[in-house]
């Protein structure tokens, strides 16, 4: 019984003094282009706080073997429609495989994530 109280008065403790964590998010991945076409794709960005923006450096860093797209071939832009912002992500050339798997990394003032992305192109109907 002593125990239980014991445990229930840390985990009010620890409550009251937990540090609020709010990060940059990505969404998933929105393809609006298919096989034989440029790349078209969109990722949705949320919790951006003040200065996260301005800060906010994309790249590529990895694209899986075997593709004829190398990182330095796909254009990055962060786009944004009224207070919605989101990672527009191009290509000048048509991306000829059905798979391409990449990874993106993002670095802010408050932090740095990275996100693997595996997309599957169907082809025209």
């Amino acid at each position: 019984m002593l125990d239980r109280i014991l445990l229930n008065l840390v985990l009010v403790f620890m409550g009251m003094f937990s540090v609020s964590v709010n990060a940059l998010s990505v969404a998933d991945i929105e393809l609006n282009s298919y096989l034989n076409q440029e790349l078209n794709a969109k990722i949705g960005l949320s919790d951006l706080k003040s200065g996260d923006l301005e800060s906010l450096n994309i790249r590529i860093i990895d694209v899986n073997n075997g593709s004829d797209v190398s990182p330095g071939s796909l254009k990055i832009e962060v786009l944004g429609e009224g207070n919605k912002h989101f990672i527009q992500i191009t290509s000048n050339e048509s991306i000829r495989e059905p798979i391409l798997s990449f990874s993106l990394e993002l670095s802010w003032g408050q932090g740095r994530l990275i996100r693997d992305y595996d997309l599957l192109i169907d082809p025209i109907r």
